[in-house]
């Protein structure tokens, strides 16, 4: 019976598979471990043949190999580790400065300029002005004076750009600034872009700076309780005017156009 025993063990000997780890595997061996594999591989022929120089050679080039690896591996999770920081959000802080929006189309700004009124010796203040085709439109057309203000400086050089192929540049220029930090005592006519609606600094502002008989004209603002002289629908857009009364209360003065 223990001869029987015996054989049956070393039977299930024979058949059972060999037990390895993901280590002596060669298919889930790392460059870095294959190349430490095969350097020892060819350091053992080398002490035994006569021929050392080629295995030298080849095991220089397998050093080189395993050296490249190890810093490509390096450089793999540093850059990993960069991403997963990039990822997190930047903390957003607050901003006075206009949304981005698209320019303003030329039916618009030809609906503007009439409904403005505006006349040769206007000086018009174009406020939140973009790409400045609007006050640029008005100094081509209406052979005015004009002044585009923007608080993105880069919506400014962009004017800039354009501004000397509407060979009015003499009597036009573009002011880096806000509506609150600009003088706009010398305008006749003030459009307005993008700006808080019904804002009362804004109005405040507007009447204690603009001479009576000024137009203010805007097709994303309105002056709250302040209803607009004139008003009219565009491309969806509902522009509105407003005339600065013979004195500082508004309220009395001003009808809606209908």
């Amino acid at each position: 019976m223990a001869r029987k025993n015996r054989g049956i063990a070393r039977s299930r000997k024979r058949v059972a598979a060999p037990r390895t780890t993901a280590a002596d595997s060669p298919d889930v061996l790392s460059p870095a471990a294959g190349v430490r594999a095969l350097r020892r591989v060819l350091e053992a022929r080398s002490a035994s043949s006569r021929s050392a120089p080629p295995v030298d050679a080849v095991a220089a080039s397998l050093l080189k190999l395993e050296a490249d690896y190890e810093r490509a591996r390096r450089a793999t999770n540093a850059a990993t580790r960069f991403q997963s920081s990039a990822n997190v959000p930047a903390r957003k802080t607050p901003s006075r400065q206009r949304p981005a929006v698209s320019s303003t189309s030329p039916r618009v700004v030809r609906a503007i300029l009439r409904i403005a009124a505006i006349a040769e010796n206007d000086v018009v203040y174009d406020i939140g002005c973009g790409d400045g085709r609007l006050v640029m439109a008005a100094v081509k057309q209406r052979k005015v004076k004009g002044v585009g203000v923007d608080m993105d400086q880069h919506r400014i050089a962009e004017a800039k750009a354009r501004a000397p192929r509407s060979r009015s540049s003499g009597r036009l220029r573009f002011v880096e600034a806000s509506v609150f930090d600009v003088d706009l005592r010398p305008a006749t006519v003030v459009v307005l872009h993008q700006l808080p609606a019904g804002d009362a600094a804004l109005r405040r502002r507007l009447l204690d700076q603009l001479k009576p008989g000024a137009r203010i004209v805007s097709h994303t603002v309105d002056m709250g309780d302040w209803l607009p002289t004139y008003s009219h629908a565009v491309e969806g857009h509902h522009i509105r005017c407003w005339v600065v009364p013979g004195h500082r209360s508004p309220m009395s003065h001003v009808r809606r156009h209908r």
